[in-house]
């Protein structure tokens, strides 16, 4: 809400005035908001003649969408924050039109984009933590998600069955898996914000705070067994389509890897 980020701007501003006294401490480990990323809306043609309504509203959510998308990309750029990305950005490369072609397309699945190497740490993650919900590895958990999620998807590993057991895997008819996590993971918004806002440099990394929501879509199987291997629902086991939006942050000047902070439903 408005009356949140404006508590959270007083606080970093208060923030900004302890680091001065206290220039060793890190300050900046304070709980974020997530930043306002978005699910593109629908705006197919028929949608033109059967809602039109509906139709220019989605338009104008998702030009709204892509404006913010498009100077987050930039702010990224400037502060040469892109993970996995050694791009020496400079403001004259505003006017090469293949600048543009990476600020303006964060859906891209080109493995030549700027944001290649988060979608693949994203994919990485993601079925990282499948595996670790399904093994019940509350260690992988607190690495690849923030306190918040992590409370979330380890109620869901406390509150099983003691006598059950998961597998849990992805499937994929695509024999590269490289090509594959291409395919599964998109990003479909991207914020950046410079929360870092003290006088002197972070010692490590940049300022920036990134929130970027991932569209998941994959073929998943989940088995559930007793520990004496008897098989339990098996309409479950059944391969099924799962789509699952998930914001993933980076904080620019901690050496930690892209985490799951919330999940997001269309």
């Amino acid at each position: 809400s408005t009356e949140a980020q404006l508590k959270q701007i007083e606080s970093m501003m208060n923030m900004a005035n302890t680091s001065n006294l206290f220039p060793t401490m890190d300050m900046w480990g304070t709980k974020l908001v997530t930043l306002d990323v978005e699910i593109p809306r629908d705006a197919s043609l028929r949608m033109l003649f059967t809602n039109p309504g509906a139709f220019w509203h989605a338009k104008q959510h998702n030009f709204s969408n892509w404006l913010k998308n498009t100077f987050s990309m930039y702010t990224i750029a400037k502060a040469r924050a892109f993970t996995g990305v050694n791009h020496d950005f400079r403001f004259s490369h505003l006017f090469l039109p293949r600048t543009w072609r990476q600020l303006g397309n964060v859906t891209s699945h080109s493995s030549a984009s700027w944001l290649a190497p988060i979608r693949r740490i994203a994919m990485d993650n993601y079925l990282a933590i499948g595996r670790a919900i399904a093994d019940k590895d509350e260690a992988t958990l607190k690495v690849l998600t923030t306190a918040d999620h992590a409370t979330k998807v380890n109620k869901i590993v406390r509150t099983r069955k003691p006598n059950e057991v998961w597998q849990w895997k992805v499937l994929s008819d695509v024999s590269d898996k490289a090509l594959f996590q291409e395919k599964s993971s998109t990003i479909v918004s991207i914020r950046s914000g410079e929360v870092y806002v003290a006088k002197e440099p972070p010692k490590r990394g940049n300022r920036l705070v990134i929130h970027a929501l991932v569209k998941f879509e994959t073929t998943q199987e989940l088995k559930v067994f007793t520990k004496q291997g008897q098989a339990l629902d098996a309409k479950s086991a059944e391969p099924h389509t799962v789509v699952e939006y998930l914001v993933l942050e980076k904080v620019g000047w901690y050496d930690n890897t892209w985490q799951v902070r919330d999940q997001i439903y269309k």
